[in-house]
C-alpha cells in the first residue's frame, strides 16, 4: 500500500470557478501575509514566530478580513504549514521563501477534509459543493481520502488531484539490469544496445509557437482578443508539456517493466541548467523528472535504482580494461581506446560503465 495521487479533470459552473479563484486569492494572501509578519518578527526581536502562534493568528485575520471567510478553512491552515515548510527547507540550505505572486501559473490551493465520491462523475469538495469530473479510472476503488489539491491552468482547465492510499502490484523479475546515459544528442542510451531517440518539443512547435506570440505582442493590452489569444498560447505550452510528460513516462514505465536493477548517473539538472547554450535543450529532455519518475516507480514496484556519482568519468573509462582516456572530447562520437584496441560507440560505453559503476556500488 502507497500514498498514491490520482489526477481528475474538474468542470465546474460559473460560480464554482470563481469560488476556486477567490480560494486560490486567500491562500496566497494568507501566505504572503504570515510570510511578511515572519520576517518583520525576526527583524525586530531576532526570534522565529512558531508555526502554532501563526496558526493562533488566523482566525483573527479572518475575523478583520471577512471575504476569507468564502474560502475553505483548511486550505488557509494549509497555506501557513507550507510557509512553515519553505524556512524549514531555507534553513537546511534552500532558498529564502518568495512571496507568492498574481501572475505565477501555479493556482492551486490543499483542501483536508470534506472530499466525498458521490458516484463515477461526481465529487463532493469543501465550499465548492457538488462538481462534475471526468477521468479514465474507478473511483470506487479510493477507500480513504487524504487530501485534495484543486488546480487551474493558465488555459482555463480545473483539477484536482486526490491522495489516497492505493495497492500497487509489483511487477515480476526478469533477472536484466541496464545502465542508462543520458544525452541531448540522444536521450538515452541503454547498455544492452538499445537507444531512445531524442524528441524535440520545443523544436516541433518553434515556429507556431513564434507566430502566435507575434500576434499576441500586436493587439491591445487586457482586450478580449488579448485574452482568447494569451488562453492559445498557453494551449501550445500545455500541448508541449503534455507531450514531454507522456514520453518520459512511457520509457521509466518500460524499464520498470524490463529490467531489476537500472543505473544511472546522479545528474546536477539545476546546475546543467545554468549553461546558456544548453539550457533550452536540457530544459526539454527533463532529465530531472526522467529522474524522479525513476525513483517512485522503482520504490512502487520493488524494483532497483542504482545512481551512481555525477563526477564519475563513465565517458573517459574504457569499458573493456578501465583504461581513462584524459583528451576525449563532446566531439568524439566514437571512443578509441589506445591500450586494448576497443572500438565502441561513445554514449554505448558510458552506459556499460555505468552499470558496472551501479552494480559495484549496490555492493557496498
Amino acid at each position: 500500500m502507497i500514498n498514491k495521487a490520482f489526477k481528475i479533470r474538474l468542470y465546474p459552473n460559473k460560480t464554482q470557478k470563481n469560488q476556486v479563484r477567490q480560494n486560490v486569492g486567500c491562500c496566497r494572501f494568507v501566505y504572503n501575509f504570515f510570510l511578511n509578519e515572519r520576517i518583520n518578527h525576526y527583524n525586530s526581536v531576532k526570534e522565529m514566530k512558531s508555526y502554532q502562534d501563526l496558526a493562533y493568528a488566523l482566525p483573527f485575520l479572518k475575523r478583520q478580513f471577512s471575504w476569507m471567510c468564502n474560502a475553505d478553512s483548511t486550505s488557509l491552515q494549509q497555506t501557513i504549514k507550507d510557509m512553515d515548510s519553505a524556512f524549514k527547507k531555507f534553513f537546511k540550505g534552500s532558498g529564502f521563501p518568495k512571496f507568492k505572486s498574481r501572475k505565477n501559473n501555479k493556482h492551486s490551493f490543499r483542501m483536508m477534509i470534506g472530499i466525498k465520491i458521490i458516484d463515477q462523475n461526481y465529487l463532493k469538495l469543501p465550499k465548492l459543493g457538488i462538481v462534475r469530473v471526468r477521468h479514465n479510472f474507478d473511483l470506487s476503488s479510493i477507500n480513504k481520502i487524504f487530501n485534495a489539491t484543486v488546480s487551474f491552468e493558465p488555459t482555463g482547465k480545473f483539477f484536482v488531484s486526490i491522495s489516497t492510499l492505493s495497492e500497487v502490484k509489483t511487477k515480476p523479475l526478469t533477472g536484466l539490469n541496464v545502465g542508462i546515459d543520458l544525452g541531448l544528442k540522444e536521450f538515452a542510451t541503454y547498455s544492452d544496445g538499445t537507444v531512445i531517440p531524442r524528441i524535440k518539443f520545443i523544436q516541433k512547435y518553434r515556429k507556431i509557437l513564434a507566430f502566435q506570440q507575434r500576434k499576441f505582442a500586436r493587439m491591445k493590452l487586457n482586450s478580449n482578443n488579448y485574452q482568447k489569444q494569451k488562453i492559445r498560447i498557453a494551449l501550445i505550452h500545455e500541448k508541449i508539456k503534455n507531450q514531454r510528460a507522456d514520453f518520459i513516462h512511457k520509457v521509466t514505465s518500460s524499464l520498470t517493466d524490463n529490467y531489476d536493477i537500472i543505473c544511472i548517473e546522479d545528474l546536477n539538472a539545476s546546475g546543467m541548467m545554468k549553461n546558456h547554450k544548453l539550457a533550452k535543450s536540457i530544459a526539454d529532455v527533463s532529465f530531472f523528472e526522467f529522474k524522479r519518475q525513476l525513483e517512485y516507480k522503482t520504490n512502487w514496484y520493488s524494483k532497483t535504482l542504482s545512481k551512481i556519482d555525477k563526477w564519475f568519468p563513465s565517458s573517459k573509462n574504457c569499458s573493456g580494461c578501465g583504461n581513462k582516456k584524459q583528451n576525449l572530447t563532446l566531439a568524439d562520437r566514437i571512443y578509441h581506446c589506445s591500450k586494448c584496441n576497443l572500438v565502441i560507440g561513445r554514449d554505448f560505453n558510458a552506459a556499460l560503465n555505468i552499470l558496472t559503476a551501479g552494480i559495484a556500488g549496490l555492493a557496498y
